[in-house]
């Protein structure tokens, strides 16, 4: 049977219509894998670095013990030597940190599979190994700390302590939750807003200094508050804030200016938890994962093709390769998992049909040739 170049081209762009409707997002879909469980039904992703190794914790089969987990290459292993147990990140070399209860009964801070100090929490490592958290400093409130992964010693390492925007600081709490590869810390400290209210700011510590990053709106009910989740090398900082309306707005700190990212339709609180280098941001809105790239909130669940009964809910982190750590839930709610989703570039549909026309005419032409 012979067909005419025509007809070839008439269904090569049917099938591109077809399959890459203009409707569809063009750019970036991803493919998810499902990192699994220790045998029980709830695992949660915490943090991630550029080679694509995850760390987070997952219930045990009885669904109440948790234990921390490092994720690569299809392999989920134990990653802190304590049950019960949480990692909170891990960066490019491999360390790990987090916070488990020990032999003793007592929470501690987790490095390298290290005790560090009681009644702390590690959060956050840079690649050059400078992780950050919050420790007990013998007051009524616990502060933001830091330790130096190549110093540290045997267990009760005493940390720095990065104070609060309070004077009186030890009635005050704060807390560094990211820390970029400059040494700049983040995270939130209370503020006394009023004579008798007190909330909490997102704040930046450098070269010693702690600097308040103030908050979008201040709500007509009462005062706002602020927190900072993560930074890039860029020192560009994301977190949350009140905003106008009453809501929790996802907030871009750059440059000395506070951008409100926006949110998902029909949400009414966003967040976000965590930026790259790329300036490409990821957190929740209402009950759904986002990424904020370009200036565009997009819900991943739009960009995965075979979710199969589950919905993301939340996205924890990014790394440089545009590979994101989300956690999600399935239809009737009794499984929580954590997933990774590495993009898959999709040409633009009208990019894609030049493509496929080519192709039609290359081989229409063929045919031309053997007639």
């Amino acid at each position: 049977m012979r067909y005419s170049l025509e007809n070839i081209h008439f269904a090569v762009l049917s099938l591109c219509l077809v399959i890459f409707p203009i409707s569809v997002h063009a750019g970036v879909i991803y493919q998810i894998t499902d990192l699994g469980t220790f045998g029980g039904s709830e695992s949660y992703a915490k943090g991630m670095n550029d080679a694509g190794q995850v760390v987070g914790y997952s219930y045990l089969t009885d669904n109440r013990t948790v234990r921390a987990f490092q994720w690569s290459n299809g392999m989920l292993v134990q990653s802190i030597p304590f049950t019960p147990s949480i990692a909170t990140a891990i960066n490019n070399s491999g360390q790990v940190v987090g916070n488990a209860y020990t032999a003793s009964g007592r929470n501690a801070a987790i490095i390298n599979g290290t005790e560090i100090a009681y009644s702390s929490k590690a959060l956050a490592i840079s690649n050059n190994g400078v992780a950050v958290g919050s420790y007990d400093p013998g007051g009524a409130a616990t502060h933001a700390a830091l330790w130096r992964v190549s110093n540290l010693n045997p267990f009760n390492t005493a940390p720095l302590d990065l104070g609060s925007l309070q004077q009186n600081s030890l009635q005050y709490t704060s807390q560094a939750t990211g820390v970029n590869d400059n040494g700049v810390v983040v995270g939130w400290s209370e503020i006394l807003a009023s004579a008798y209210q007190v909330t909490t700011h997102a704040v930046v510590w450098e070269n010693g200094q702690i600097r308040d990053l103030g908050v979008l709106a201040n709500p007509s009910w009462g005062v706002g508050f602020s927190k900072a989740m993560a930074i890039n090398d860029h020192g560009q900082i994301v977190g949350v804030s009140t905003a106008p309306g009453n809501i929790n707005a996802a907030m871009l700190w750059q440059n000395g200016q506070v951008l409100d990212l926006g949110n998902l339709s029909g949400a009414d609180w966003t967040q976000a938890n965590d930026i790259n280098n790329l300036g490409q941001v990821v957190g929740i809105s209402g009950n759904s994962a986002f990424l904020w790239s370009g200036g565009v909130m997009l819900n991943l669940n739009d960009l995965v093709p075979n979710l199969e009964g589950w919905t993301l809910t939340e996205a924890v982190g990014i790394n440089d390769g545009g590979q994101i750590i989300v956690n999600g839930i399935d239809q009737i709610g009794s499984m929580r998992h954590a997933f990774l989703l590495n993009p898959v570039t999709v040409p633009e549909p009208g990019t894609l049909a030049l493509v496929m026309l080519g192709i039609a005419t290359y081989f229409g032409r063929q045919r031309t040739n053997q007639k």
